[in-house]
């Protein structure tokens, strides 16, 4: 209970009331509270405002995107501003990478002849970087195969034509023979 005098000022608690710790749900480590009374309180015929606010943790924020640097580290952003490393990537090699066997469009499984795996971290003992926050492009020009297709069907077209011309020209010609 707080107790002020005929001037507005605080008489009592005049020292810091400190709460037990909370044991959160969440798994964080305790949480502390300790509440000063004495030098921000106050009672006037006046409405309330506040005289001093302080935060020492970050607002809350979503996860905005993801990003990996060419370490292999993997860091998640948020809308608050705040980033955090989530993990690192493992790079794997293999003595003979021709030897991996295709278990899906990008998916390989070693076999005995592309030897044993040997892991590492990215830029380290032979291993090469990561490039992040890049597209891995097709290596076919969507435009010059779909023009090739296209000239395949017309060829196909016109060679169906003069056979079908062809035919018909036997045929007369079969006719006025007889």
């Amino acid at each position: 209970m707080l107790t002020f005098d005929q001037d507005g000022k605080l008489t009592a608690p005049i020292a810091a009331i400190t709460y037990d710790p909370a044991t959160l749900i969440t798994g964080a480590k305790p949480l502390s509270v300790s509440i000063d009374y004495g030098t921000l309180s106050s009672q006037y015929s006046a409405p309330f405002s506040v005289m001093s606010l302080s935060q020492d943790g970050h607002p809350r924020g979503e996860l905005s995107g993801m990003d990996i640097d060419s370490g292999g580290v993997v860091r998640a952003n948020y809308t608050n501003g705040t980033q955090m490393a989530l993990g690192k990537l493992m790079l794997a090699n293999f003595d003979n990478p021709n030897g991996l066997k295709q278990i899906g469009n990008a998916s390989f499984e070693a076999t005995n002849a592309s030897g044993l795996v040997d892991l590492g971290e990215a830029g380290s003992g032979g291993f090469g970087d990561i490039q992040g926050g890049a597209l891995e492009g097709s290596n076919v020009d969507l435009t010059e195969q779909l023009v090739k297709l296209i000239s395949a069907q017309r060829n196909f077209q016109a060679n169906a034509k003069a056979l079908d011309t062809s035919g018909t020209l036997m045929q007369t010609i079969m006719g006025i023979m007889n």
